[in-house]
């Protein structure tokens, strides 16, 4: 026992002990003997009334093991793992003392308290991935909003507009559907932003935006082409449906009420039942009607005709 790594203790019925070990007296800081000194005078004050439980126990059921804080004379502190086993010698229920067997796992505890620190930081660094992945998607699908939409009316713009009309042409042809394509706009724009300012134009355009976003169908796209133009690509729609929603779209925006002058709309509107060579053949198409509708007198919807003039 006196060679041993491990610490070992044997104690009397009042918990002062009998006999310890080389190890255990170098655990306990204590170079002389433990010879008659009670075991609470090493364990820390803090942990000195759980130990007083684990002793009942330990005299109720023979054993008991666990881990405290000791206490050295020179006050360092220090963690050791115990086990303690009733001696042998108890005979008929009188209790004469108790083996314990200890060891310094100070510095266990402290690597056990380094893992726990560094995988905390661990977590909360995982978290800060996190929330950082989260704002860099957030601001990735903000990039590719302002790339495909535009930036004043928030609708499709010029380019999302183009890809849009390829794949629903596309589509369209493989299904042997029909799709229109219109063009819309703003009479006399150019004289508003001249009399109002182009603030006061901005928030026109946005309206006009709003409005023929609130009236298209859920299949339909509202894009702005350029400028004071828009566009609406019409899927599955043939000519006289697509005559009738461009109606109803310059009536909208006519009967909205506009607080310095009224807003009126010229539309151009083209077919795939007449243009269906390819996407650029519809919007020349649509452009011409558009022009035929400014030029008799704007604010009017007009289609263009299989001779290529509008109707």
């Amino acid at each position: 026992m006196e060679n041993a790594l491990e610490g070992m203790a044997r104690l009397n019925a009042e918990g002062r002990y009998l006999y310890a070990n080389a190890a255990y007296a170098r655990m306990c800081g204590v170079p002389d003997p433990l010879d008659g000194r009670c075991w609470e005078e090493f364990v820390h004050p803090f942990d000195r009334a759980e130990m007083s439980n684990v002793y009942l126990t330990m005299r109720s059921d023979g054993r008991s093991e666990g881990e405290c804080r000791g206490q050295r004379p020179d006050g360092t502190v220090y963690y050791k793992r115990f086990r303690r086993q009733e001696d042998a010698g108890t005979f008929e229920g009188r209790f004469d003392g108790h083996y314990c067997f200890a060891s310094d796992v100070t510095d266990r505890r402290g690597f056990e308290l380094q893992m726990r620190q560094q995988m905390q930081a661990l977590t909360e660094y995982s978290l800060q991935l996190e929330t950082k992945s989260a704002e860099l998607a957030d601001a990735n699908r903000m990039l590719e909003s302002l790339a495909q939409n535009d930036g004043l009316t928030g609708v499709p713009n010029h380019r999302t507009m183009q890809d849009r009309l390829r794949g629903e042409f596309a589509r369209c042809q493989r299904g042997a559907h029909p799709l229109s394509f219109l063009l819309l706009d703003i009479d006399h724009f150019k004289a508003y932003n001249d009399a109002h300012g182009h603030p006061e134009g901005d928030e026109v355009l946005r309206m006009v935006a709003a409005l023929l976003t609130s009236e298209a169908r859920t299949s339909d796209v509202v894009a702005r082409y350029g400028g004071e133009e828009f566009a609406v690509i019409l899927p599955d729609t043939d000519l006289d449906s697509a005559l009738a929603i461009a109606e109803r779209f310059r009536q909208v925006i006519e009967s909205h009420a506009w607080t310095l002058r009224p807003i009126t709309t010229s539309i151009g509107v083209a077919c795939t039942t007449t243009y269906g060579a390819n996407p650029g053949a519809l919007i020349e198409a649509a452009d011409k009607a558009l022009y035929q509708a400014k030029r008799g007198g704007r604010n009017q919807v007009f289609a263009a005709s299989a001779d290529g003039k509008a109707a």
